[in-house]
C-alpha cells in the first residue's frame, strides 16, 4: 500500500471525521407527457448503465411512425412524374424536330416544352414531398425514443415516484439513481493541515461498525476556498467499491499517513 509523501509531516492530521456518499446521484424525470406503461425497476435494485428504467405508452407514436415511414417510401408518385416527364422530354424534342422541317408549328413544339417544364416542375414536388416524409418519420421517431426512459450511470435505485398507470408530465420526477461503484468520501480537515495533503495522496477510510474494515481511497479534491467562520476546508477521496461492500450514507474515520 503506498501513500504520498505530505508536503509538511508536522502538520499531517492523524484522523478526520468523514463521511461516505455515493459518487454520484442522478433524478431521473419524465422527458415527455404520457401514461407510464412499464416501471421494471423498484427502489433497492441494481442498474447498468443504458438499462430501460421505465417506458411510457407509445401506442400513438408506434402508429404515427409507421404510417410517415409508408409515406417517405412510397415512390409511385416519383416514378410516375419521372416517366411522364421523360415521354414530354421526348415529344419536345420531335416537336422541335417538326417545326425544324416545317411540318408542324411553333406553338406544337411550345406546348410540348411547357408540358415538359410542367412535368419537370411535378417531379421537383414530388421528391420535396418524399423529403418532408423523411424528416417526418424521423421526427416521430425521435418522439418515440423519448418514451423509453434509460439510467445514465450503473447503480441502485434509491427511490422511485411514480406507478405503472399514472399520467405524468414532462420533468416530473421518476425516480433516483445513486451510484456505488465508486464512493466519495468527504471530510472537513482544519486549516493548518492544508499544507500537508496533496492531490492522490493515499489515505485510509474506517467506516462506522459494523463496516469497520478498512478502505484505501485517494484525494481527488481539496477546497481552495475556507470556512473561515470555523477555520476549516473540505476534501474529497474516491474508494473504490466495484465489489458492493460498502453501503453509502456510512460515517466513517479518514486516517493520514
Amino acid at each position: 500500500m503506498g501513500f504520498a509523501a505530505p508536503a509538511a509531516l508536522a502538520q499531517v492530521p492523524e484522523t478526520s471525521a468523514c463521511l461516505i456518499l455515493p459518487h454520484d446521484v442522478v433524478e431521473l424525470a419524465v422527458p415527455v407527457d404520457g401514461i407510464l406503461a412499464q416501471l421494471p425497476v423498484d427502489r433497492g435494485d441494481r442498474v447498468h448503465a443504458h438499462q430501460i428504467v421505465a417506458q411510457l405508452d407509445a401506442a400513438m407514436e408506434e402508429v404515427e411512425i409507421a404510417a410517415a415511414l409508408a409515406r417517405s417510401g412510397n415512390t409511385s408518385a416519383i416514378a410516375s412524374t419521372q416517366a411522364r416527364l421523360d415521354f414530354l422530354q421526348a415529344e419536345a424534342a420531335r416537336s422541335d424536330e417538326l417545326v425544324q422541317r416545317n411540318v408542324a408549328a411553333q406553338r406544337v413544339r411550345d406546348e410540348a416544352l411547357m408540358g415538359m417544364e410542367m412535368a419537370r416542375a411535378d417531379l421537383e414536388e414530388a421528391r420535396l414531398a418524399q423529403q418532408i416524409a423523411e424528416i417526418e418519420a424521423q421526427l416521430v421517431q425521435t418522439r418515440l425514443e423519448r418514451k423509453t426512459v434509460h439510467s445514465p450511470i450503473a447503480g441502485v435505485v434509491t427511490r422511485r415516484d411514480a406507478a405503472v398507470g399514472e399520467f405524468r408530465a414532462a420533468g416530473a420526477a421518476l425516480m433516483t439513481i445513486a451510484r456505488t461503484d465508486l464512493l466519495r468520501v468527504e471530510a472537513i480537515v482544519p486549516i493548518m493541515h492544508h499544507p500537508a495533503v496533496a492531490l492522490g495522496q493515499r489515505v485510509l477510510i474506517r467506516p462506522e461498525p459494523p463496516f469497520e474494515a478498512l478502505h484505501e481511497a485517494e484525494i481527488t479534491v481539496i477546497d481552495q476556498v475556507f470556512d473561515a467562520a470555523t477555520g476549516t476546508f473540505g476534501l474529497v477521496a474516491v474508494l473504490d467499491n466495484a465489489e458492493g461492500k460498502l453501503p453509502a450514507g456510512l460515517r466513517c474515520n479518514m486516517q493520514f499517513e
